[in-house]
């Protein structure tokens, strides 16, 4: 069926319809709740979290990988499986700054991709190189699994690597800095990337602002789990 359930997770998941295959296989309904039961099952084990504070990428993880530690897996089929479902989910807008510099920069359709940029190797949704990902923290404690794997991890470290070069740039409170500014420090770089004029910099925050004022709904994320299998 929708999500490939087996009759081991059904069982799990409540026998719901008293019989697996017309749940699993015949109904999208009853699959998607077979799989917020089993989900709820071991989400807060594995997590170590409230349930309102589990994320969509711990949950999808879990399923794939399955219990007990599935939540924390950095296999490689955990790691594609949730690429695909963040290329499936929907943002809300209006979006901020941050949301639509990675829109500008191609965000979900450069997920688990690096390419090589006149000799920098630069990966994921917003092209972070390993040089960026070491000023921002090191988030996740790996460069590819932030920067070409996750769009939250990569807007975290360019929020964090901004953060580290802003007022300096502008000579502003933080809480007057642009978007327009941000978005050019972004692309130009420290330490005057904010006032940029070039070409690159100009169309780049362009390309910024066709997004900022555009809205667009969100639905649940179990949704966009069973959307991956490719079943409406």
């Amino acid at each position: 069926g929708p999500m490939w359930i087996s009759e081991a997770v059904w069982n799990e998941c409540g026998k719901l319809k008293g019989d697996w295959k017309s749940c699993a296989r015949d109904s999208v309904t009853c699959t998607k709740e077979c799989v917020k039961n089993y989900l709820n099952k071991y989400r807060t084990r594995c997590t170590g979290k409230p349930a309102d504070q589990i994320t969509c990428e711990e949950d999808a993880k879990l399923y794939m990988a399955g219990p007990p530690n599935g939540c924390k897996s950095t296999s490689s089929s955990a790691t594609n499986y949730w690429i695909s479902v963040q290329q499936c989910l929907p943002v809300s807008k209006p979006y901020d700054c941050i949301d639509c510099m990675c829109e500008a920069s191609g965000c979900q359709k450069y997920l688990g991709k690096c390419t090589n940029d006149q000799g920098t190797w630069r990966c994921g949704p917003m092209w972070i190189s390993e040089a960026v990902w070491n000023e921002c923290g090191k988030l996740k404690g790996d460069w590819k699994s932030c920067a070409r794997d996750s769009v939250t991890c990569t807007k975290e470290c360019v929020k964090n690597y901004l953060n580290k070069y802003r007022t300096r740039c502008t000579g502003k409170p933080a809480d007057q800095i642009t978007c327009e500014e941000d978005a050019k420090l972004y692309m130009a770089g420290p330490p005057n990337g904010c006032k940029s004029t070039s070409s690159s910099a100009s169309n780049y925050w362009n390309s910024v602002q066709k997004c900022l004022p555009v809205s667009k709904p969100c639905k649940q994320k179990f949704f966009h789990l069973c959307k991956i299998w490719h079943y409406s």
